[in-house]
């Protein structure tokens, strides 16, 4: 893997810890405390703190893709970005397609297939194609009476981080050649804060959309 910078950078160890860390937390306190996160108590702040774990390692995730691959994918043109792709490709998919089928094949719907009772593993084949193509958090997709994230069951639904990664380490290509490329402060910074909007945009849109406004009728009985 040609790296333009190899050196390791040791702060990121205590960033990555303390991302670690919350993910912890919040997903103990979870399990732990289930059916008494109240809205406001700690338990309820302790489950939140995934979202800062989560953003940090994004974020991480971001600045070390960036800092090893910038001149690579920006001047080593199709080349450069297809040795990029590789290096994510060989560092996540094996691990994740192995972890994959196992949860398919130890799965209780896998052996209901074999006993007789093949529906709910129809679902399971129905949703398998997006997990191979780790686009599985890219779409909102009934599947039963599930929705795809939870459709195959075990420890799936947490592949969506794997999911999500592989959608911006798809886009990275173009957002680091718009950025860098015009070497322009002004329009760099244009670029950037473009980006930002949209991405405002769209979040706002879809939280918005997932939450939705109560009917008239349960407003009133909550009231």
């Amino acid at each position: 893997m040609n790296k333009a910078h190899p050196d390791e950078i040791p702060a990121l160890t205590g960033l990555r810890f303390l991302a670690a860390f919350s993910v912890v937390i919040a997903h103990g306190t979870a399990v732990l405390m289930h059916g008494h996160e109240r809205l406001g108590s700690v338990a309820y702040w302790c489950t939140q703190a995934s979202d800062f774990g989560m953003a940090l390692f994004f974020v991480l995730s971001g600045f070390v893709i960036h800092y090893n691959y910038a001149s690579q994918v920006t001047e080593g043109r199709l080349a450069g970005i297809a040795a990029y792709l590789w290096a994510r490709f060989a560092r996540l998919y094996p691990l994740f397609l192995l972890t994959l089928l196992g949860y398919v094949l130890v799965s209780r719907k896998h052996f209901e297939f074999w006993s007789g009772h093949p529906d709910e593993f129809r679902n399971v084949l129905h949703a398998l194609p997006y997990f191979l193509f780790s686009v599985q958090s890219w779409f909102y997709v009934p599947v039963g009476d599930t929705t795809l994230i939870f459709a195959i069951g075990g420890g799936t639904p947490l592949t969506w981080s794997i999911s999500t990664e592989w959608f911006f380490y798809l886009l990275y290509p173009f957002a680091a050649w718009l950025i860098l490329r015009p070497r322009a402060p002004w329009l760099t910074i244009v670029a950037v804060l473009s980006w930002c909007v949209l991405w405002i945009v769209i979040s706002t849109s879809l939280y918005n959309s997932s939450t939705g406004r109560l009917p008239k009728q349960n407003a009133m009985i909550i009231r």
